[in-house]
């Protein structure tokens, strides 16, 4: 019985393998220009109250693994905080008590990725990733200001007064 699952097991690691080398030599023979199809971004609960929109579509209580794409909202709430994943390896996190909105979300195989996020309110910290094709761009802004960041770590914050602070 021991046996089965291991087999089981060993048999389920392979598969994932092999999905992830096909998917490897499927991404090296598109065209250069060429989006990605799917998701361009995963949103994970951490902790606390984590809420997600479509679009312009109704709130509702987020989970992890959802998808995200260019108009989604993310708020977290008191006790909230969650993490966006990208698929060049970029992770965003949104802290408690913020409000934020998908601006652009661009990934092609062998470019750079380009990711811009709108902080009404509250607090996000970016890890820039480079995996499809060298560093891409996380941009986080405001309505009146933004900051761009080519490689490393940038936090922002964009404050209830109107101030817009990064580093």
């Amino acid at each position: 019985m021991n046996d089965q699952a291991s087999m089981r097991r060993t048999v389920r690691i392979l598969a994932r393998a092999s999905l992830v080398c096909v998917l490897v030599l499927a991404l090296g023979r598109l065209p250069a220009g060429a989006m990605l199809a799917g998701p361009a971004g995963t949103l994970t609960v951490l902790e606390g109250r984590v809420e997600h929109a479509r679009g312009s579509g109704p709130m509702g209580p987020a989970s992890s693994g959802a998808d995200l794409a260019e108009g989604d909202r993310v708020v977290t709430g008191a006790d909230g905080r969650a993490l966006i994943t990208f698929l060049d390896g970029t992770t965003v996190t949104v802290e408690p008590g913020t409000q934020i909105t998908v601006r652009e979300l661009a990934a092609a195989p062998r470019e750079p990725s380009r990711v811009r996020l709108l902080i009404l309110t509250g607090t996000l910290w970016a890890r820039v990733g480079g995996w499809l094709g060298g560093r891409g761009t996380v941009t986080l802004e405001s309505n009146a200001y933004s900051a761009t960041a080519r490689d490393g770590l940038i936090g922002a914050q964009s404050r209830r007064d109107g101030a817009f602070v990064s580093w």
